[in-house]
C-alpha cells in the first residue's frame, strides 16, 4: 500500500453534477495506486473513492 507523505486536503466529485466534497488525509494514511502518470497517481482510499494526487504527496513503497 502507498502512503501519504504529509497531511493534505483533496476534493472528490462522484459525478459531473455533484458538488465537490473535501476529503482530508493525514500523514501515513494508506491508499492504493491504480494508475501512474507523469506527475500524478490515481489512488483509491479505503472507502473506494478515487483521487488524482501529485506524486510528491505519495510514498509508493
Amino acid at each position: 500500500m502507498a502512503k501519504f507523505k504529509k497531511a493534505t486536503a483533496l476534493k472528490q466529485q462522484s459525478t459531473k453534477t455533484d458538488t465537490p466534497q473535501e476529503a482530508s488525509f493525514q500523514e501515513g494514511n494508506e491508499v492504493k495506486i491504480l494508475k501512474e502518470w507523469k506527475r500524478h497517481y490515481l489512488v483509491q482510499d479505503s472507502g473506494g473513492k478515487l483521487y488524482n494526487v501529485l506524486k510528491e504527496l505519495i510514498d509508493p513503497s
